[in-house]
């Protein structure tokens, strides 16, 4: 079943060099929606637009990029106040210097993470700042937990304070329960030595979250789905990272069997379905 769309709002973000003239191009776009506390930028990796309109000797690439920063930095900084409808449309009108927002445009929301890469695409396109870190580890399960989210069942991209330490653990998915299931998938590298010294770090937080209760969450469950790296000794290598972090009470799902783990936990369709 579909989730029902939620409210949202875009603005494209504009090199406007000089915004008098009314002349810009398309750098980027900003979703917004409330609903989910989500407000995010996709720009463009590279400035050739920007060179076309103002003559590549005249384009000051060095500010460009600092602006593309300062953008994405103060959409992370403030982002509670940013993510409303107001905030967001007093933010986009105000803006000052070389990169403009243009005037939000209102805009269904099913999942916030794909709905603004499918707007980035469709209106800017090319290669974006930050590809590989906005692009989801296993886009699959992003796809059904985003699902899951939007229907109240489960939590995306938290962070855990781990009992017994001053620590915080990222975890991208939680399932409320009588015990909470924090799923994290895990990049691993190739090589055993440095692949079993992550699984120990996480093993020591696992068991730690087993252990003890977490203030405002309860009991909870470390799951990790294990990814590795192309060239990796595939099930050695799973069986060694798997059993480390079995033993300390962590729950590992290869990938294989994601689909038959949300089926056990959920109840609900497939992740293909």
């Amino acid at each position: 079943m579909t989730p029902a769309p939620l409210p949202g709002s875009y603005s494209l973000v504009q090199f406007c060099p000089d915004p008098a003239r009314a002349e810009g191009v398309n750098l980027g776009v900003v979703l917004c929606c409330p609903a989910r506390h989500f407000v995010k930028a996709l720009l463009s990796r590279g400035n050739h637009r920007a060179a076309r309109l103002v003559g590549r000797d005249a384009l000051d690439v060095t500010s460009l990029q600092a602006a593309k920063r300062a953008l994405e930095e103060r959409l992370t900084s403030d982002a509670e106040q940013l993510a409303t409808l107001e905030g967001f449309r007093q933010f986009a009108t105000t803006r000052g210097n070389a990169l403009q927002l243009t005037e939000p445009r209102p805009v269904r929301v099913f999942e916030p993470e794909l709905d603004l890469q499918t707007l980035y695409a469709d209106l800017v396109g090319g290669a974006t700042r930050g590809a590989r870190v906005n692009t989801p580890l296993l886009p699959q399960l992003e796809t059904r937990m985003a699902r899951l989210a939007a229907e109240g069942k489960a939590e995306i991209n938290l962070r855990v304070p781990v009992p017994l330490s001053e620590q915080t653990l990222r975890v991208r998915y939680a399932l409320p329960g009588e015990v909470t299931l924090l799923i994290k998938p895990q990049r691993f590298p190739a090589d055993e030595a440095p692949a079993m010294k992550l699984a120990a770090m996480l093993a020591i937080d696992g068991d730690q979250l087993s252990r003890h209760e977490v203030p405002g969450r309860g009991r909870s469950r470390l799951v990790v789905v294990p990814v590795f790296d192309r060239g990796a000794p595939g099930e050695y290598l799973l069986r060694r990272v798997g059993g480390l972090l079995t033993a300390y009470g962590v729950e590992v799902v290869p990938e294989g069997e994601v689909e038959q783990f949300l089926r056990d936990r959920v109840r609900e369709e497939p992740l293909s379905g």
